[in-house]
């Protein structure tokens, strides 16, 4: 039986052994028809609610004229669940907002019921600005397309249980000591994640894939959220951080290995998309789930996502359009397949890497942009795919340490463009000067489409690099110091080579200065022996 079937006997077991159990409630439909918006009308309910102690069942349908609901009874109903029963059918259009005033509040029985009905078309947003005691586990079952917004504070430190394709938002303060989402999307914000530190979060189940999204957590360009918590996957799991968020995701386990999933499962790493940035740095492992269940990991979308662990899951790596990957960890994954998205970072990954979007070794990220900054990027075999392939090299010195490496120990297949930076403004670089950019790769094949140099005030402004010769070979321009730039294809390396007429001119002058030696010493010998001859 695997662990997310277990887990949820258990909850029903503890459900049925809680003396606050859910029963049957009594049912009242709100109907809108009173002077206000107040629960106090009679007006507005078919049944209306009282804080005697008697457990309701609240039905919010249809298209009332009163769409607000605003409990002003003066103390605490009892509910064993909530509908939200409009669907944007004809008829069941509706929005409804469950507010309350004064010290009015709900308690939700253990085992209680949240729900709002799939919308037949376009998309539905139902609100509950009250506070809630949660008595135990609350299931919530969201609706596809028919989300729901939580804002009130969560009270008595139960749990939630996420089912439907539609997203819970928590805006408010909670105290939960669970939180399992089954399908679909649980969002928090600020103030709603401090209740979620320090939890295992479930997500996902057989056959579905659940989300758990972050909605401006964090200060953007001042410094990370800690999130103390990890995730256990119990199906395909999304982590998304939308809306400028940051975190640092400080367990050491970031997702704990279920050994009940034996199936192979995604985990997707998601940014907010068009609009959003943000960086996610995540310290702890990214695993498989078990022998078999192993986990393919997929970043799309926006942000920057941080992996500095030994991860050691064995699925495929894939960055999507727009994912930025920053990998100053390791990866143990057999594969990395990037397409338009990006590569940093000073980490290893333990199998091949073929990139048709961007890799560019080293780099510094806060707030989603990545700052330049020198490093050395390591992997088994690279293999550079198409003209959208770009690969982003900084030289700021000669010495070690001082420019950009991508170092391999297998194949190297070259394609795109390479886009080198020189940032050294003082240094005119010696005859000869050689940089090793890809270095211990087995064999290379393939050829680059074009290599750009951005030299702007050093004594290389300007160069342009001409094709390949026959051997490999990019030569640019020649500087007024007489010197140009070679990169070989063969080796990897950019060597700073002198214009062949100086080499020329330079002989010349060798020769000429040997002449002149070998000229003087035998006049002076032969001025030696007369003057022997004639003493």
């Amino acid at each position: 039986m695997k662990t997310t079937l277990l887990r949820r006997a258990f909850l029903v077991l503890l459900g049925l052994a809680t003396a606050s159990t859910a029963s049957a409630g009594t049912i009242t439909t709100w109907t809108g028809t009173g002077s206000n918006n107040n629960w106090s009308q009679n007006g507005n309910w078919s049944l209306k609610p009282t804080v005697s102690g008697t457990t309701f069942s609240l039905v919010y349908q249809g298209n009332v004229t009163r769409t607000t609901s605003t409990n002003d009874l003066g103390g605490v109903v009892k509910v064993d669940s909530i509908l939200f029963n409009n669907n944007n059918s004809s008829g069941q259009t509706s929005t409804y907002i469950l507010s309350r005033s004064s010290t009015a509040s709900l308690s939700l029985a253990n085992g209680g019921t949240v729900t709002t009905t799939a919308a037949v078309t376009g998309t539905l947003g139902d609100a509950i600005s009250s506070p809630i005691a949660m008595l135990g586990v609350g299931n919530f079952n969201i609706g596809s397309n028919h989300n729901l917004s939580v804002s009130g504070s969560l009270t008595g430190g139960g749990s939630i249980v996420k089912t439907g394709g539609g997203t819970l938002t928590l805006t408010g303060a909670n105290a939960l000591t669970a939180l399992t989402i089954d399908q679909g999307a649980v969002q928090v914000n600020q103030t709603a994640f401090t209740g979620i530190s320090g939890l295992t979060v479930d997500v996902g189940s057989a056959g579905n894939a659940g989300v758990i999204r972050f909605n401006g957590v964090g200060v953007p360009g001042v410094g990370r959220t800690s999130a103390s918590f990890n995730i256990r996957m119990g199906g395909n799991a999304s982590v998304t951080a939308n809306a400028n968020s940051n975190l640092e995701f400080t367990a050491s386990e970031f997702n704990v290995a279920n050994a009940g999933i034996t199936s192979p499962t995604t985990l997707t790493l998601a940014g907010g998309g068009a609009g959003s940035s943000g960086s996610q740095q995540i310290s702890g492992v990214i695993q498989d789930n078990s022998g078999s269940g192993i986990v393919n990991l997929t970043i799309t979308g926006g942000n920057v996502w941080q992996l500095d662990g030994v991860n050691s899951y064995t699925g495929s790596t894939t960055i999507n359009a727009g994912g930025r990957l920053m990998l100053n960890g390791s990866i143990d994954a057999a594969s990395t397949t990037t397409s338009s998205g990006g590569i940093y970072g000073t980490g290893t990954f333990n199998g091949d890497v073929i990139s048709s979007g961007t890799i560019a070794p080293g780099g510094v990220s806060l707030s989603g942009t990545i700052s330049d900054s020198v490093g050395a990027l390591t992997l088994r075999s690279l293999t550079l795919s198409g003209n959208s392939a770009v690969t982003e090299l900084t030289i700021t010195g000669s010495d070690a340490g001082m420019y950009d490496q991508i170092l391999g120990s297998s194949a190297l297949t070259y394609a795109g463009t390479l886009a080198l930076t020189l940032s050294d403004l003082t240094t005119v670089y010696d005859d000869n000067t050689v940089f090793n950019l890809f270095s211990s790769f087995t064999s290379t094949s393939g050829t680059l489409g074009g290599i750009t140099l951005a030299a702007v005030g050093t004594d290389y402004d300007g160069l342009t690099f001409s094709s390949a010769d026959a051997n490999g070979d990019w030569l640019s321009t020649w500087n007024t110091n007489n010197q140009a730039l070679r990169f070989s294809q063969a080796n990897g390396t950019l060597t700073v080579v002198p214009e062949p007429s100086t080499i020329v001119f330079a002989g010349i002058g060798m020769a000429m200065f040997g002449w002149s030696t070998w000229t003087r010493r035998r006049a002076n010998a032969r001025r030696q022996a007369i003057e022997a001859a004639i003493a």
